[in-house]
C-alpha cells in the first residue's frame, strides 16, 4: 500500500541517518512532500494524505520542509503489523 511505502522509506532513511547519529535522537529529515513523492514515486496528494495518517498515529511530527521520525523500530514495528493484518486477511480469504 502507499501507506507501507511511504513508512518503509521513511523507516529507511531514519535508519541510515541514525548510522550518522546514533545517540537515539529524532531524525529530521529535511524533505517537501514533493520530494517524498519523487523519491517513493507516489503522488504529492498521496504523500500529504499518508503522512498526515502517520502523524496521527504519532509516528512522525510535520513541520514546514520537515518530517521528524521520533523512533524509527516503531515506525517499522508499525509497517511489519500492517504487513502481517494484510497478509492474514488475504489467506483467510483464500481458504473460503
Amino acid at each position: 500500500t502507499a501507506e507501507d511505502l511511504l513508512a518503509a522509506r521513511l523507516a529507511d532513511f531514519a535508519d541510515s541517518r541514525h548510522q550518522d547519529r546514533p545517540t537515539g535522537r529524532a531524525i529530521v529529515l529535511e524533505l517537501t512532500q514533493g520530494d517524498v513523492a519523487a523519491l517513493t514515486g507516489l503522488s504529492r496528494q498521496t504523500v500529504n494524505a499518508e503522512l498526515h495518517r502517520l502523524a496521527e498515529r504519532g509516528l512522525v511530527t510535520l513541520a514546514f520542509r520537515q518530517i521528524r521520525i521520533d523512533d524509527a523500530a516503531r515506525l517499522r514495528r508499525h509497517l511489519a503489523a500492517g504487513q502481517r493484518e494484510r497478509f492474514e486477511t488475504v489467506r483467510s480469504a483464500a481458504a473460503r
